[in-house]
């Protein structure tokens, strides 16, 4: 996968990237997806190959959301925790969401 990415993590044998449509250097500005432009990849850390590619739709209804931090919480249930930073600059505010571990 040569796709640029903005974030990772790892656990286990799976690497998780966090890409944006801002995230290609060069490329010419896409409009924002009715509910975000954020994907999540999984891969397999051995081998590179590609297990999952999906368009998250986590904290959607935040005004000007940017993400800042992707982690696997281990535990009982495992979970993948995006923290995005929204509102006006100045005021920013942090909020984290997660998915299921699919590990």
């Amino acid at each position: 996968m040569t796709e640029p990415f903005d974030l990772s993590a790892a656990a286990e044998r799976r690497l998780w990237r966090l890409c944006t449509s801002s995230s290609s250097p060069g490329a010419a500005p896409r409009p924002t997806a009715k509910r975000g432009n954020i994907h999540l990849s999984c891969l397999d850390i051995r081998t590179g190959e590609l297990l999952d590619r999906q368009r998250t739709e986590a904290g959607y209804a935040l005004d000007h959301r940017e993400p800042e931090g992707l982690a696997v919480r281990r535990g009982s249930e495992p979970r993948l925790c995006l923290g995005l930073a929204s509102g006006p600059e100045g005021a920013r505010r942090f909020s984290l969401h997660y998915k299921p571990h699919t590990g």
